[in-house]
């Protein structure tokens, strides 16, 4: 029996047809890998454009640290010159905040006035002394004449420090404080200077002038109340020892300052020392300060000795 089966052209095809698929398939698979070869390796041109942008971005990173540390020595290196220029400040600032404490109230409602509010000429020269001031000494002025605006007491202030300065060659104004009829307190030297207003004494005490000629007639309860508040002000700040004495000028030198009328005032007032009496027979008068070489008479205040 003859085996039944394709005829032979078609088996020759079919088989033709079978090697084709299968070359079709190899050829296919090639491709694919050849593809896949592709994507797994890198273009070069790619990497080297990745490579320079990392390269960027790390130079760019270290540019702006080395900015910032440029900056950062620039800023120290300007904080260092500001705080040399401040210390070397730093002396004078001490000293005329000494000098001129900003206008502020003391015990009692007085008001403290700086050198500076009322005008006051720059000190030829400051020496100042250690320690609270174990003395107080009360002056009155003389000359100015008696003041009841703040305004009137301002120029009585210029007034004295150009007769001490100009007319007897001193180094500023001679008194520590000066109080005005309007009951304000006004800054001469200052606590822990050394004044020009007690020989002996100039550099342990606190000088406090009250404006106007008291012989015969009592301050304004204002100056007197202001005069007490800066004491007390002096004692609580440290300036002015607890224990301190007080005198009236007279008592160190030979003088009718403070005036009769307002010494046996001021002999009612506690820490009053009546003790000291200044003797003129064994004492003989102290420079106050360097006088100058030709002296002439002043224009504003009369000179008076005993004053």
């Amino acid at each position: 029996m003859q085996q039944q089966g394709l005829p032979n052209g078609s088996k020759v095809r079919n088989n033709q047809h079978k090697k084709f698929l299968n070359q079709s398939h190899i050829c296919a698979n090639k491709q694919t890998n050849k593809k896949n070869a592709h994507e797994k390796v890198p273009n070069k041109s790619d990497a080297r454009a990745d490579l320079t942008a990392s390269l960027t971005t790390s130079l760019t990173g270290e540019q702006q640290n080395r900015s910032s540390i440029i900056r950062r020595r620039r800023n120290r290196d300007s904080m260092t010159a500001l705080g040399l220029v401040l210390l070397s400040m730093m002396g004078y600032t001490q000293h005329m905040q000494q000098l001129q404490p900003s206008s502020v109230g003391v015990e009692g409602g007085a008001r403290l006035l700086s050198r500076a509010d009322w005008g006051a000429r720059v000190p030829k020269s400051v020496e100042h002394f250690e320690g609270p001031a174990p003395y107080v000494i009360i002056h009155h002025s003389y000359m100015p004449a008696a003041c009841f605006s703040t305004a009137e007491c301002m120029k009585s202030m210029r007034d004295m420090q150009d007769f001490h300065q100009l007319e007897r060659g001193w180094n500023d104004i001679g008194y520590s404080f000066g109080i005005g009829g309007d009951g304000m307190i006004y800054t001469g030297r200052g606590f822990n200077v050394i004044g020009a207003h007690a020989p002996k004494y100039n550099d342990k005490s606190v000088g406090i002038v009250l404006i106007g000629d008291w012989r015969t007639e009592l301050p304004p309860k204002q100056m007197l109340d202001a005069a007490k508040n800066l004491i007390a002000f002096g004692v609580f700040k440290g300036y002015i020892d607890p224990a301190y004495k007080l005198l009236g000028h007279k008592q160190v030198r030979d003088t009718e300052c403070p005036g009769g009328r307002l010494f046996q005032e001021i002999s009612t007032w506690p820490h009053f020392n009546n003790s000291i009496r200044f003797n003129t027979t064994t004492e003989q008068p102290q420079k106050v300060e360097p006088q100058p070489q030709q002296q002439h008479q002043p224009k504003t205040l009369p000179a008076n000795p005993k004053v």
